[in-house]
């Protein structure tokens, strides 16, 4: 019998993470071989080998675990351009082993297609395109904290966008966004859920340094509901919430300096939810704000970037969170061969009060991981790391944290053209 994680399925045939993988490499080829982009194509594979040492990697109170860990990952990136149009690929292949503790090996795959096109000088089409095979390791860690070892996710999304230029210093920007989420095997209390997202906005740049925007966003959230969860899979949370989303934001982008640039946007939130499990009494509405503050500092050898954002979040525990995100990154070159990164993110998400005080929580997530990048050589590079990972409920008191060292060695395959930028809407 074939391993239910190979890619063929004998039954069915290619798996959807093959399906989408053999697509990537069919586009990758039919645009290598276009005589349209032929002159501006690019294709850089890199491969990297590393070991680490994780404490307590499920970020669990009691019966934590301790072990080394093995990583392999292979990717590409590819493309081409042409005067009017663009396409990038990414392809990503990653192979975590912990001898000893099997629970914990993982197999990731993401794909990412980007695809652009100027139609008119006035108007300007892009389509976005992800699959991301992962974990609850990875997909909850930043919401819910309901790591489940080894669960695989299939998170496939597509974003196309529409921009017409209606002056010289006005725009307007429709665009919709699908995200399909599904636990593989599901036999944990995770639900699947899909996401639908409808944004329309207004651009108008006051000034050369200055740029006001305005945008309209819907968001449908629906989570499987219990009966539909495949044979042998727990049964879903009964708290289980489809909702319908609306927030109005006003924004204001601003360069300072020519090294100095800031963007803010504030607005409305309003969640209105509905009971997923057929209960009556189980509508509830919401209101909040939704808002974000950016900068970004480039000095002669380093870089600082800041963000504070707000908003709802739709997550795996079949409920909408509250989410507060601090982010902070600094970059600093020691030497033209060495450099040294200092990544850190805060979040605190909060069950939105939807009527039901008996679900209310809160939960924080704190994450840093500080890396030394050393260029052996044009195309080799050697990185070492420290992580160190925290959480805590407010409403158990519950705590835990992690520490983790990792060392990398990756390989950069050389290439004659670098990476072409994306082109800009009009």
């Amino acid at each position: 019998m074939a391993s239910r994680n190979t890619l063929f399925d004998c039954n069915r045939g290619l798996r959807p993470s093959a399906r989408v993988l053999a697509a990537v490499l069919l586009c990758l080829l039919a645009a290598r071989h276009s005589p349209a982009i032929r002159a501006a194509w690019f294709f850089q594979p890199s491969a990297t080998m590393g070991l680490g040492y994780e404490e307590n990697p499920n970020l669990t109170q009691s019966d934590r675990i301790n072990s080394m860990r093995y990583h392999i990952a292979a990717s590409a990136l590819g493309g081409g351009r042409t005067e009017r149009s663009q396409i990038l690929f990414g392809l990503k292949a990653d192979a975590l082993r912990y001898p000893g503790n099997g629970s914990l090996n993982s197999d990731d795959l993401s794909a990412r297609v980007d695809a652009a096109y100027r139609l008119t000088e006035l108007d300007f089409v892009d389509l976005q395109g992800t699959y991301d095979r992962t974990t609850s390791q990875t997909s909850e860690l930043t919401t819910t904290g309901n790591i489940q070892g080894n669960v695989p996710l299939n998170t496939y999304t597509l974003r196309p966008s529409w921009t017409h230029q209606l002056t010289e210093r006005a725009s307007v920007s429709l665009g919709y966004a699908y995200t399909s989420a599904r636990y593989q095997q599901n036999s944990t209390n995770l639900i699947n859920y899909n996401q639908q997202e409808i944004r329309a906005s207004l651009g108008y740049r006051l000034t050369e340094r200055a740029t006001f925007d305005g945008s309209l966003t819907t968001v449908f959230y629906n989570p499987r509901k219990s009966g539909s969860v495949e044979p042998g899979a727990a049964s879903s949370s009964t708290n289980a919430q489809s909702y319908t989303g609306y927030a109005a934001t006003l924004g204001l982008s601003y360069a300072i300096s020519e090294t100095l640039a800031a963007r803010v946007f504030v607005g409305p939130e309003q969640i209105k939810s509905e009971s997923n499990d057929g209960q009556t009494g189980g509508q509830g509405t919401s209101m909040s704000a939704t808002y974000g503050i950016s900068l970004s500092r480039q000095f002669e050898r380093s870089e600082l970037d800041l963000a504070l954002e707000s908003g709802a979040v739709p997550t795996g525990g079949g409920q909408p969170l509250s989410q507060n995100k601090l982010t902070v990154s600094y970059s600093y070159a020691l030497t033209p061969m060495l450099r040294i990164t200092i990544p850190a993110s805060f979040y605190r998400n909060e069950t939105l009060d939807l009527g039901d005080t008996s679900t209310t929580g809160q939960r924080i997530f704190l994450e840093t991981e500080p890396r030394l990048s050393w260029r052996l050589s044009p195309d080799l590079y050697l990185r070492a790391s420290y992580r160190y990972q925290y959480q805590r409920y407010q409403q158990s008191g519950e705590t835990a944290d992690s520490h983790a060292v990792f060392l990398s060695l990756s390989y950069v395959w050389p290439t004659e053209s670098a990476a072409i930028p994306r082109p800009s809407a009009p």
